[in-house]
């Protein structure tokens, strides 16, 4: 009896263990903007670039440090107001950022630095 109890325990455990790791998936909601600029990045430069430029309320922003870094797997991982925390990938680097919107556009990004 206590080996079946064990077992159910590993198996349990396992189970709760992996579901924590789901991937780019988030509770965060996104705004219909925030989905779509996240969902322009696909790991190259020039996506971000492009994601910048549409949605970028400034040509402060268009032209964001954040171009410059082939940036993929977007995964939203907070939300203060209208600021997204993101943590993008970089080869074997992750970086976080900070964007905040207003009116559909992107009014600030924060680099908060490699995790």
């Amino acid at each position: 009896m206590k080996k079946i109890f064990l077992s159910l325990f590993i198996v349990l455990a396992v189970f709760f263990a992996f579901s924590g790791c789901s991937g780019n998936t988030s509770n965060v909601k996104l705004s219909a903007e925030m989905l779509e600029f996240v969902g322009m990045i696909k790991g190259k430069s020039a996506d971000l670039v492009s994601a910048l430029d549409k949605f970028g309320a400034t040509q402060e922003i268009k032209d964001n440090d954040m171009g410059v870094y082939d940036l993929s797997d977007p995964k939203v991982i907070a939300k203060n107001g209208d600021c997204y925390s993101v943590e993008f990938t970089e080869g074997e680097k992750t970086r976080v950022y900070d964007i905040c919107w207003t009116n559909g556009k992107i009014t600030l990004i924060t680099d908060k630095g490699m995790k």
